[in-house]
């Protein structure tokens, strides 16, 4: 993830944004150490077998 976040800002990228599972708590709490912020949520935005899984969407801003 560091090394993601230096190359961007290497490279004048100034938003980085993703979507994550909204019930990946490990994976939203990465996220949230290294700065992402969640900006909304997609409703069932998946489908495995017949269950549906929101999304978040997460921007960090660089800025």
């Amino acid at each position: 993830m560091t090394s993601l976040i230096a190359y961007a800002r290497e490279h004048g990228l100034e938003l980085i944004s993703l979507e994550v599972r909204s019930d990946n708590a490990p994976a939203i709490h990465l996220y949230e150490k290294y700065g992402f912020r969640r900006t909304g949520t997609y409703p069932a935005c998946f489908k495995i077998g017949n269950a549906c899984f929101d999304c978040d969407l997460m921007v960090l801003d660089l800025r």
